[in-house]
């Protein structure tokens, strides 16, 4: 009997050491990984240097070596997943690509086990694909958008006036009530291009000084909703519209609160630009400041929005919006295909663009200023807007003098 109870206390002692032992194996286990998770991400964070010209900042061979160092230390799989890494960078070391772009490439890295979550894990798992290798796999069509256009900043009309630019403006017909035009409407027409004069000066100098203000902070922008439906039918802004409308990446707001005019500090006479304090909220309610700097629940002004993330303004009035677009992980309706698009803030994520409708991004003109168009802008505005996008909602009457 002492035999078999002695034996008993042995074994019951071996499994409980076993059960310190593996535990102590996982809670090892965690720590490295937390540990490699913690130093990639910092690494990652630091890996750009600038550039000769102070203005773009670029990946050099040493901060690849710098990252190679920190995989082959924390990753259980070194020379696989460095080797991708480096691969999918190179393109961007060629091109010599802005921070913006590197940003957005990061962003799938860092937000990588976010998005690969729940369904999404066990849908890529049916299909045998390795997580962390799909996310690189993601990196090579972010490393091909190239940009905002050269010509943005390079054109000669950046530096022109208002009146320079727009010295003969004439009214495109799809936008009469009536086409044939006679000495009895000629004054009406006129009636209604001077109607919105005023605020198409003010738009035009509020585009030039972004168009500068992104080259100068390297911030990845693009026309969007109604301005690239006025650039797309006429190379002009909606003659009856008030403001205008871009994009930018998620990945740089960071830089855009960082050069944001506090409310209390607005002037009429200088340019402002005004950032909503908190999340993205198309309706009411919402966390909003007002122009005379209170909190309110709703839009009392043209200060307290919350759709747009900054609004660009010159006198309360009229204004140059700026939306935010996110990356985002979509499935097909069996679970099983998965892909990242673009949500798109300016048309309240009614729905993800493809990548390739926006990018890579090519030139047009608004108010003969070069600015950045999607890839693919019809397709988009038909997402828009519908199929009857390029039907104009109002028309001058050359009898009135009025839009209706």
């Amino acid at each position: 009997m002492l035999h078999w109870t002695l034996y008993s206390q042995i074994r019951n002692s071996r499994k409980q050491l076993l059960c310190f032992c593996l535990f102590g194996v996982a809670v090892y286990l965690s720590l490295v990984y937390l540990s490699f998770i913690t130093k990639f991400s910092q690494t990652v964070r630091v890996s750009f240097e600038r550039s000769q010209n102070g203005r773009m900042l670029i990946i050099s061979p040493n901060s690849l070596n710098e990252i190679q160092s920190y995989w082959y230390f924390h990753s259980p799989m070194p020379g696989l997943l460095f080797s991708k890494f480096l691969a999918t960078f190179r393109p961007i070391v060629r091109h010599l690509s802005n921070t913006t772009l590197g940003g957005v490439a990061i962003d799938v890295l860092q937000r990588c086990d976010f998005f690969l979550s729940g369904q999404t894990k066990v849908a890529i798992g049916a299909k045998s694909i390795d997580p962390r290798n799909y996310c690189f796999s993601q990196l090579e069509r972010y490393v091909k958008l190239e940009g905002v256009p050269t010509d943005v900043i390079t054109s000669p009309n950046l530096n022109k006036s208002f009146e320079e630019n727009n010295a003969n403006y004439i009214l495109p017909k799809y936008y009469r009530l009536f086409v044939n035009e006679s000495a009895k409407t000629k004054a009406g027409i006129n009636s209604c291009i001077k109607e919105k004069f005023e605020t198409r000066k003010v738009l035009y100098q509020l585009l030039q000084y972004w168009i500068k203000l992104a080259h100068d902070h390297n911030i990845l922008w693009w026309i969007t909703s109604g301005t690239m439906l006025g650039s797309w039918r006429d190379k002009n802004m909606i003659p009856y519209d008030w403001d205008m409308d871009v994009s930018i990446f998620s990945s740089d707001e960071t830089k855009l609160r960082a050069l944001a005019t506090p409310r209390s500090s607005m002037r009429d006479d200088q340019f402002n630009l005004i950032v909503r304090p908190a999340e993205y909220c198309p309706s009411d309610p919402g966390k909003r400041i007002s122009c005379d700097n209170r909190w309110v629940n709703t839009q009392e002004d043209n200060c307290a929005f919350c759709g747009p993330l900054a609004r660009l303004m010159r006198d309360k009035q009229v204004f140059l919006d700026i939306f935010l677009v996110h990356l985002e992980l979509r499935l097909d309706e069996k679970q099983s295909t998965v892909d990242l698009g673009l949500r798109d803030e300016s048309n309240d994520a009614k729905f993800l663009p493809d990548l390739n409708l926006v990018f890579p991004l090519k030139s047009s003109k608004m108010m003969n200023l070069t600015v950045p168009i999607p890839h693919n802008p019809e397709r988009l505005l038909e997402l828009f807007y519908g199929g009857g996008f390029r039907i104009p909602e109002r028309r001058c009457d050359p009898y009135k003098g009025e839009w209706i």
